[in-house]
């Protein structure tokens, strides 16, 4: 197949990238990153923006990719409340000229290109029930989880159109690493942590109690957003949690990352909203296991580990996987 990634240089994009070459795709990715001599016979990279319209669509309709794979937008929760209008213009916009794009596609050649979103946990309101099914409300609470929700539908209305046949994988706590795979988001929780083992952060704030983390191995996380390519099918649409089904204490997720490094982590002080808002959810994924034969592989031990060694290594520079 040939597919496009979009966002194929970031933390997940990447591990999906891996997952498709693996299976012998051809894969172009579209990047804002300058991409100045970095394609190769397998891959190419593509510098451009999914805000712009005109060349999303002029990609789209020259290559004839056989799927996407969706992964360009804005992330963070506590961003999305400072900026609501950018992640609405970046993460619905965007989508919306993907899919504008994908019908010039259809309407001129009849092929419907099937799409894989990298949805979010964040479309479910707070709630107790465990573990959390496809089936819960989704009634976000934040812009961030909102954009997800949007496009969701946007897939669902254009898919009953046979335009395209989605998938949306809603996605929780991804971590890990792998060798050219790193998360530098210093915004997101383990990332800071790691920042703090490695002496190149203050430790954050962390709030004890009730904070609990259903974590999914980014590798994990890459293969099935290849499994879901290959069920993506002409008028169907399907939405399913990609997790582990099980919580880790934030207690645990410090002493592991502890355990790997050799090292304690320096203790910060006071309350974090930023990062005391996890609950206590847990991912029911029965339904892509049942129906796509997906299940994580890789514990969260591994995950630790993977998320210390590979930030500590240096392997952040994505030309490794080229």
């Amino acid at each position: 197949m040939n597919v496009l990634v979009t966002g194929g240089l970031g933390f997940v994009g990447s591990a999906v990238v891996q997952e498709l070459r693996q299976a012998n795709h051809r894969v172009t990715i579209l990047t804002r990153r300058a991409v100045s001599g970095h394609s190769s016979s397998e891959i190419t990279l593509v510098q451009g923006d999914v805000t712009v319209a005109d060349g999303v669509n002029h990609l789209i309709n020259k290559e004839g990719f056989d799927g996407i794979c969706h992964l360009a937008g804005l992330t963070g929760i506590r961003d999305s409340f400072a900026r609501p209008a950018n992640f609405f213009d970046v993460n619905v916009g965007g989508t919306v000229n993907l899919l504008k794009a994908v019908r010039t596609r259809y309407d001129r050649t009849g092929i419907a290109t099937p799409i894989v979103f990298a949805s979010s946990r964040a479309v479910y309101a707070d709630t107790f029930d465990m573990p959390v099914s496809e089936a819960h409300p989704a009634t976000p609470t934040t812009p961030y989880g909102l954009t997800k929700r949007v496009v969701e539908q946007l897939l669902g209305f254009e898919s009953s159109l046979k335009v395209t046949g989605a998938v949306a994988l809603r996605c929780f706590n991804i971590s890990g690493g792998a060798p050219g795979i790193v998360d530098t988001d210093t915004q997101r929780l383990i990332p800071r942590l790691v920042g703090a083992l490695a002496g190149n952060l203050p430790p954050p704030p962390l709030a004890s109690g009730r904070s609990q983390l259903d974590l999914v191995h980014v590798i994990d996380v890459g293969r099935a957003f290849a499994k879901a390519l290959d069920h993506a099918a002409p008028g169907d649409f399907h939405i399913y949690n990609v997790g582990s089904g099980a919580t880790t204490s934030l207690e645990e997720v410090i002493s592991l990352l502890e355990h790997s490094a050799g090292r304690m982590i320096p203790r910060g002080t006071g309350v974090s909203v930023k990062y005391s808002n996890y609950g206590a959810v847990a991912a029911d994924i029965s339904m892509i296991r049942d129906d796509l034969g997906w299940a994580p592989t890789l514990d969260v031990q591994t995950i630790m580990h993977d998320a210390w060694t590979y930030a500590e290594a240096g392997s952040s520079q994505r030309e490794s996987l080229l």
